[in-house]
C-alpha cells in the first residue's frame, strides 16, 4: 500500500515505473499523486432553468468534500454561458473539464503568460428539456391519429405529438441582449434557436410521477393562466409532459451506464436533485428497481425545493381538462414510501461492497494528516476543533448508502403556489416517517435565520409504555377465559376487581409467539381485560423500536411559530449590527418587515401556517444559519422569455412602438425652396417632391424606419416639421426599458442549492462515499464520457434516442406509445409507483365528465382512460386519405 501521508503534494499519483529515490536529486523529482474520487454527483434541475446553480454546487460540494475528507485536491470545473449571440441564441450554461487563463499583463510585442488549468471534481452535471417536431410532422401524427381512431381494429390508439415549432424571425438589440428570432412552440411558449428549452415550460411541472406521462397543464387554470400571470413569467397552454419521463428514461440509463463502466466497484452514485429533477429522480431508481437485469441505482439521493406533493390540492384539480387523472392522496403517499424504502433494499439486495473509513483510509480517499489548528465555526459563531479519525469519526463519515435526504424551506415561493403546495415548501408529515421503517428517511428544513446542521435528537425524550392488546380467538392453549374466572375469585378492593395479572411463566411463553416477533424491547406485565376475553401486555420498546415506530419522540419538531421566531430573531441581530442607533421598537419593526418579505401567503403562495414538522437529518462538523438568496440579475435567457410573452400580448409587441411617432423641427435645407403655404388648402404645406424627402432621408440616418411626413411653417419660412416613424433603436430601448425597469426579484426557490454555505457544510457530509477506481486528476476520460451522456444537448452526445429528440422532437417508441399510457413505460406495482387517480369535478358536477367519456373514441381504450384524449387536429389538412 502507498504511504500516502509522506507523498509531496495533495494528491496520490497513478503507479508510474521510475528510479529509486536513492538516485539523487539529478535523476529524481517529486509529482504529485492521484487519490481517487470519493464518489459521483449528479446534478438534475428543474423546469425552465439550464442548471444556473450548478457552478455554485460544483465549487461548494468540492470545497465541503475536501474538508470533510481533510484533502484539498479535489478542484471544481469553470463554467459559462454559452449560445447567447444573436445569431445562434439557445443559452446554456457549459461546463469545461479543462481550461487556460492568461496572466499577467505584458506589453507587446511580449505574449502574455499562459496557464492551464484541469479539474478533479465529481460532479455530472444532467440536463433535460423539450422539443417539439416540426409543422409537417406534427400534421402527418394528427392524420395517423384520425386513422386510428377511424380504423375499428385499432385499440388503445397511440397519441400524436401534440406541438410543433414556429419560426419568428425579429430582430431586436438592447443594451442587455440581441437575437434576431423570438421562437415559441404551437403555444406561445418561448424556445431556442434550435426549438428546444431545457426544463420545459415552468407552468408544465408535476406535483406526482404519473403525471409525467400525461397531457401538459390545462383545464381552467390553464385557460386563466394567460390572463393572470404577467409577461415574463407568462402560462400558456402546455404540450404533453412525457418529454419529463423521458428524462427519467435518460437517467436511468445513464446509471446504468455507470454501473456498467464500472462493474464490481459498486462505486458510490449520489444525486442532488432540484424541483422537478426530483420526480424525475424518483421515476428513474423506480425504473432501475423494476429493471430485470438488476442493475444497482442511485446509492443516496437529496431532494432539495421538490414540487412532489402528498395530496392534490383544488388549485391542481383545475389544472386539468375536466379535472380528469387526479392522483389520490393514497397513490401519491404510497409510491413515496416505496421510493424510501427501495432506495434501503437496493443497499441490502444488490449492493455487494461496502466501504468504511478504514477503507477510505487505506485507498487514500481520507487523508490522515490531521492539521491540529483546523477549526470548524459554528452557527453561533463559536469554533470546535474535531478528532475526524477518531472520536468524531461517525460525524464524518457516517455511512449514508440507501438514505434519501429531504430539504424544504418554508420560504420556496414556487413550490408554495397554490396549485403545488409540495414537499420542498411545507415538508414530509409525521406518518410518512412511520411508514418509511427503515429510517434511511432525512429531513432538513433551510428556513431563514433558522440554524441547520445542529444534533436533531430530542433532549427530553419520552419513553413509551405500548399497551399490546390480545383477543380471545388469539390465545394460546396456556391462556384463557376458564384461567381467568378461576383466578379472579372474590378479588376487589372496595368494590373494584382487582386485575388478574399472568403470571410469569405464562408472559415468558407470550412473548415467544409470532404475535411478538420483532418486538425487541421489554414486557412489563400483561393482565387479563374485558372479563377474560383479551389480553394487555405492557411494553416498553427499544430505542431502535422508538426510532423507528415514534420519530415524533427521538427528534426534534420544529413549528412554523418557531420559525417565525428565529426569522425575527436573526433579522434584529443583523439590523443591530448595520444600525446601532436603531431604537428597541424600530428595529423590531424593520426585522418583523423584512421577515414577512420571505414569508408565503398571498394571492399566489399558499401561507405556511403548518403547526410542527419533525426533523432528523444528522448534525454536521459545522452549522450554519440558513439566510434566503438575494435576486441574481436577470439572464439573457430570462430576458429572452420575457421578450417572447411581450411579442406574444395581443401583437403590440411590435404595433405599439412602430406606430409611435416622432415629431422634429428643424432648418429648412437649401435643397427645399421657400414656399408661400395657402391656408385655405390644407395640402398646400406638405412637401412631396420624393427627391427631397429621400435626400431629407439620407441626411439622418436616425430616421431609419423612414419619414411620416415633412411640412413647411407657417411664418416661419426657414423652418420646416418632419414627422417620422419611431427608429429601431428607439423601439429596442423602449421594449428593453420594459423589461429592465421590472423590478428583479428571488422567488427563493433555489436558495438551498445557490447558497453559498449550504452544498459545503450540509451536502457534502450528506452523500455517500467510497472509492472511485480508474478515474485521476490526470486520467478522467470515463468521467467526461458520462458527462457528455448526461447532457442532452451536448454536441458529442452521440446516444441514438436523444440525438433524435433533440434534434427532431420524435421519441424512442416505448416513451412515444406510453403517452396516456403510463403503464406502457412506468413501473407500476403495489412496491413502485402506485397510479391511483379519480375524475373529480368542483362541485361533483360530474356530467360533463360522462358527456366526454361516451364519445366514440373512449370505446377503443380497454381500460378506464386517466386523462381525456385529445380530437385530431385535421385544421388546414385537405385530405386525409
Amino acid at each position: 500500500m502507498p504511504d500516502f501521508d509522506n507523498l509531496k503534494g495533495n494528491n496520490i499519483s497513478d503507479s508510474t515505473t521510475g528510479l529509486p529515490p536513492e538516485s539523487g536529486a539529478m535523476l529524481t523529482s517529486n509529482i504529485e499523486a492521484s487519490r481517487p474520487l470519493p464518489c459521483v454527483v449528479i446534478l438534475i434541475h428543474g423546469v425552465n432553468d439550464v442548471g444556473e446553480a450548478f457552478e455554485n454546487q460544483d465549487k461548494m460540494i468540492c470545497e465541503g468534500l475536501n474538508r470533510r475528507l481533510g484533502r484539498k485536491d479535489l478542484k471544481p470545473n469553470k463554467w459559462r454561458w454559452a449560445q447567447t449571440s444573436a445569431d445562434d441564441f439557445s443559452p446554456r450554461i457549459q461546463m469545461l473539464p479543462e481550461w487556460q487563463e492568461n496572466v499577467d499583463q505584458i506589453k507587446p510585442p511580449l505574449k502574455p503568460k499562459t496557464v492551464k488549468h484541469k479539474s478533479y471534481s465529481p460532479i455530472i452535471p444532467f440536463t433535460w428539456g423539450y422539443r417539439p417536431v416540426d409543422e409537417e410532422t406534427y400534421k402527418q401524427e394528427q392524420i395517423a391519429y384520425y386513422k386510428r381512431l377511424q380504423d375499428s381494429n385499432v385499440k388503445d390508439p397511440e397519441l400524436p405529438y401534440n406541438s410543433y415549432w414556429v419560426e419568428r424571425n425579429y430582430h431586436l438589440k438592447t443594451d442587455n441582449i440581441e437575437v434576431n428570432k423570438l421562437n415559441c412552440d404551437k403555444f406561445g411558449n418561448w424556445i431556442d434557436y434550435l426549438y428546444r428549452r431545457n426544463g420545459g415550460p415552468f407552468a408544465n411541472a408535476t406535483t406526482c410521477i404519473p403525471d409525467m406521462y400525461g397531457p401538459g397543464m390545462a383545464g381552467f387554470l390553464g385557460s386563466a393562466g394567460e390572463l393572470a400571470t404577467p409577461k415574463g413569467a407568462r402560462s400558456y397552454l402546455n404540450p404533453h409532459r412525457i418529454y419529463y419521463a423521458f428524462a427519467a428514461h435518460r437517467l436511468a440509463k445513464l446509471i446504468k451506464q455507470i454501473r456498467k463502466d464500472t462493474e464490481g466497484q459498486n462505486i458510490p452514485i449520489n444525486i442532488v436533485a432540484h424541483s422537478q429533477g426530483t420526480i424525475i429522480t424518483m421515476l428513474a431508481n423506480l425504473i432501475l428497481a423494476n429493471d430485470k437485469s438488476e442493475p444497482l441505482p442511485a446509492d443516496c439521493v437529496i431532494l432539495a425545493h421538490s414540487p412532489y406533493a402528498f395530496e392534490p390540492t383544488l388549485a391542481e384539480i383545475v389544472s386539468k381538462d375536466l379535472s380528469m387523472g387526479v392522483q389520490s392522496q393514497y397513490g401519491r403517499e404510497q409510491t413515496f414510501i416505496n421510493f424510501v424504502d427501495q432506495m434501503h433494499n437496493f443497499q441490502t439486495d444488490r449492493r455487494s461492497k461496502k466501504f468504511n473509513p478504514e477503507n477510505l483510509i487505506e485507498t487514500g480517499v481520507i487523508n490522515t494528516a490531521i492539521d491540529d489548528s483546523e477549526l470548524y465555526t459554528q452557527a453561533d459563531g463559536t469554533k470546535k476543533q474535531y478528532d475526524r479519525l477518531g472520536d468524531d469519526v461517525e460525524l464524518f463519515y457516517r455511512d449514508n448508502f440507501g438514505k434519501v435526504y429531504q430539504y424544504f424551506s418554508p420560504n420556496d415561493h414556487v413550490v408554495s403556489l397554490w396549485n403545488v403546495q409540495g414537499m420542498g415548501w411545507q415538508g414530509i408529515p409525521d406518518n410518512i416517517f412511520k411508514q418509511c421503517k427503515h429510517q434511511n428517511l432525512k429531513q432538513r428544513i433551510f428556513s431563514h435565520g433558522h440554524i441547520v446542521g445542529n444534533d436533531p435528537k430530542n433532549k427530553e425524550v419520552k419513553i413509551p409504555l405500548i399497551l399490546i392488546e390480545v383477543q380471545e380467538k388469539d390465545y394460546p392453549s396456556y391462556i384463557s377465559v376458564k384461567d381467568y374466572q378461576q383466578r379472579r375469585g372474590a378479588k376487589t378492593y372496595y368494590g373494584v376487581n382487582i386485575p388478574v395479572v399472568l403470571l410469569s411463566e405464562q408472559l415468558t411463553k407470550l412473548i415467544q409467539e409470532p404475535l411478538f416477533k420483532g418486538h425487541d424491547g421489554f414486557f412489563s406485565h400483561g393482565c387479563y381485560a374485558n372479563e377474560g376475553q383479551s389480553i394487555h401486555v405492557h411494553y416498553i420498546p427499544s430505542n431502535e423500536e422508538i426510532k423507528r415506530d415514534y420519530p415524533e419522540l427521538v427528534y426534534q419538531k420544529t413549528s412554523s411559530g418557531q420559525l417565525e421566531s428565529d426569522c425575527i430573531d436573526y433579522e434584529i441581530n443583523e439590523n443591530s449590527n448595520k444600525n446601532p442607533k436603531l431604537s428597541a421598537s424600530d428595529l423590531y419593526g424593520k426585522s418583523v418587515y423584512e421577515c414577512n418579505t420571505v414569508t408565503t401567503g398571498g394571492l399566489t403562495t399558499a401561507p405556511y401556517i403548518l403547526t410542527t414538522r419533525l426533523i432528523n437529518g444528522e448534525p454536521v462538523p459545522e452549522t450554519m444559519i440558513y439566510t434566503v438568496d438575494k435576486p441574481s440579475g436577470k439572464t439573457k435567457l430570462s430576458r429572452a422569455i420575457h421578450y417572447n410573452d411581450i411579442y406574444n400580448s395581443d401583437n403590440q409587441f411590435v404595433e405599439h412602438f412602430e406606430k409611435k411617432l416622432n415629431y422634429q423641427i428643424i432648418d429648412r435645407p437649401d435643397y427645399i425652396p421657400e414656399k408661400k403655404i395657402d391656408e385655405k388648402d390644407i395640402s398646400s404645406p406638405f412637401i412631396t417632391d420624393e427627391l427631397q424627402l429621400k435626400k431629407l432621408l439620407d441626411e439622418h440616418p436616425e430616421w431609419d424606419r423612414g419619414i411620416e411626413s415633412a411640412s413647411y411653417m407657417v411664418k416661419r419660412e426657414n423652418k420646416i416639421l418632419v414627422i417620422y416613424r419611431n427608429p429601431q433603436k428607439q423601439i429596442e430601448s423602449e421594449i428593453g426599458k420594459e423589461v429592465d425597469e421590472k423590478e428583479d426579484t428571488s422567488s427563493h426557490h433555489s436558495g438551498i442549492t445557490n447558497s453559498l454555505e449550504a452544498p459545503a457544510k450540509i451536502m457534502a457530509y450528506d452523500l455517500a462515499i467510497g472509492v472511485v477506481e480508474n478515474i485521476s486528476e490526470s486520467h478522467q476520460t470515463l468521467l467526461n464520457s458520462w458527462r457528455v451522456l448526461a447532457d442532452w444537448r451536448h454536441p458529442e452526445n452521440t446516444d441514438p434516442e436523444t440525438f433524435q429528440y433533440v434534434h427532431k422532437g420524435i421519441l424512442p417508441k416505448e416513451l412515444k406509445t406510453a403517452m396516456n399510457y403510463p403503464n406502457r413505460h412506468m413501473p407500476e406495482d403495489e412496491k413502485l409507483v402506485v397510479n391511483h387517480f379519480y375524475h373529480s369535478m368542483p362541485n361533483r358536477i360530474l356530467k360533463p365528465i360522462k358527456e366526454e367519456l361516451e364519445k366514440p373514441k373512449y370505446q377503443k381504450l380497454t381500460e378506464p382512460p386517466q386523462w381525456v384524449f385529445p380530437d385530431p387536429d385535421l385544421k388546414g389538412v385537405s385530405d386525409v386519405d
